[in-house]
């Protein structure tokens, strides 16, 4: 080993690791550094958030702080639950994919981009491991502040993600030809603002100590968007009932309770590191 360890030394101290004179400058030029500085710009613009958005770092799988990136994954998921659906159709009931069809689709699968954008906004419901060190390293003070800023930040989050969604489902009923723009938009934005009140049930187990428990809220959520709101987006797109244009001011007043009611019995209970099963 000492003789080994000798030798290596010897030669590392022999050798010469500049570059080669004769390296081509366009190798040295394209490497990894230049793609990941690329990649880092394009997913800096598609990850940029408001500045009137609170500023914590709470879960958020895909993205709903970030319009561009929920503008995106709202028609990604459009078109292709969309394509999906004519490929379906066509090895079952040998129906060849056409484009008229395709558009008489794409508002139904663009309503269900609520359902996935609602699951993901009681993700920090869930994962509240940080919250005893943001709450100590953050400028909140109180456990009430800090509660009020995180319910705050979802409902933020719950406007930002739900008016882009209910743009997206406004836009492909118009397109479809199902009723002039501005119905179209009434009746989106409608549905993007019942996203706010359902997105609020699940902080019900919040009230009570003994049902704050991840799967409590999974269970609320879940319940909430599958009957909530596909409920109220069905009432509001597919009848013709005066009063389910008063849905969405009825889930702002519903958001706006919960806004008033949660975050003191939120801050009266104990943040443990690992929440109870």
């Amino acid at each position: 080993m000492i003789v080994c360890l000798g030798m290596v030394l010897h030669l590392y101290r022999l050798s010469d690791y500049r570059l080669a004179s004769q390296t081509p400058r366009p190798i040295l030029d394209g490497s990894p550094k230049r793609i990941s500085t690329v990649i880092e710009r394009h997913s800096a613009v598609i990850l940029w958030r408001p500045s009137w958005l609170v500023r914590l770092p709470l879960a958020d799988p895909v993205q709903t702080g970030s319009p561009i990136a929920i503008f995106l994954m709202v028609i990604v998921t459009t078109l292709v639950f969309g394509c999906l659906a004519e490929f379906i159709a066509w090895m079952a009931d040998g129906v060849a994919p056409s484009l008229i069809t395709l558009r008489h689709r794409l508002p139904n699968f663009a309503r269900q981009s609520l359902f996935l954008i609602g699951l993901s906004l009681s993700a920090w419901m869930t994962q509240r491991a940080d919250w005893p060190f943001l709450l100590t390293l953050g400028p909140y003070g109180s456990k009430r502040a800090f509660a009020q800023a995180v319910y705050r930040l979802h409902l933020q989050r719950a406007l930002q993600a739900s008016l882009i969604a209910g743009t997206m489902i406004a836009l492909t009923g118009w397109f479809d030809h199902r009723a002039t723009l501005i119905r179209t938009l009434a009746a989106g934005w409608a549905c993007g603002v019942a996203l706010i009140g359902t997105s609020c049930l699940p902080t019900l187990a919040f009230i009570i100590p003994r049902l704050n428990r991840p799967a409590t809220i999974a269970f609320l959520n879940i319940g909430a968007m599958i009957l909530g709101l596909q409920l109220v987006t069905s009432l509001i797109l597919q009848t013709g009932f005066w009063w389910r244009w008063l849905l969405a001011p009825a889930s702002l007043i519903i958001a706006a309770l919960f806004y008033v009611l949660v975050p003191p019995r939120l801050a009266a209970q104990d943040w443990p590191i690992e929440p109870p099963r």
